[in-house]
């Protein structure tokens, strides 16, 4: 459905944003783990990785995962999958990534030059930080 949408709209160029998003349960399901969620310590819960189309704000995959991992974790395999489906659709298509600064180490840097996609990893400047500290 959303392929459909991509070529409805003869996009030029397409924007993936990657993040993770706790999902707290009481219960005991396959993939909960107690782990992350930061609101509510000890619970059980699901971290899903999701994937969006930023010119449209819809999700076009999620990739389900226990609570208790890293948020990049499984992502080295997820980024490629999608962007091998949008490109299958719309061959010529400029694509272009976007993550934050959990998903920052070297094979993930490394994965989207090698296959042709621009990205950026969103960092926070502790350097910046601590001087608007001081100066405030």
């Amino acid at each position: 459905m959303l392929l459909a949408r991509i070529q409805a709209l003869r996009l030029l160029r397409v924007t993936l944003d990657f993040d993770g998003s706790v999902f707290s349960t009481g219960r005991m399901a396959e993939s909960v783990a107690a782990g992350l969620n930061k609101q509510k310590k000890g619970k059980r819960s699901c971290y899903h990785l999701f994937r969006t189309l930023a010119q449209t704000g819809q999700v076009f995959d999620a990739l389900p995962r226990s609570g208790n991992i890293h948020d990049s974790n499984g992502a080295l395999e997820f980024i490629p999958e999608c962007v091998n489906s949008i490109r299958a659709a719309c061959p010529g298509i400029i694509m272009e990534v976007r993550m934050h600064s959990a998903f920052f180490s070297d094979k993930i840097v490394t994965a989207p030059d090698a296959e042709r996609i621009e990205f950026t990893i969103s960092q926070c400047n502790m350097d910046y930080v601590a001087v608007r500290k001081e100066n405030m």
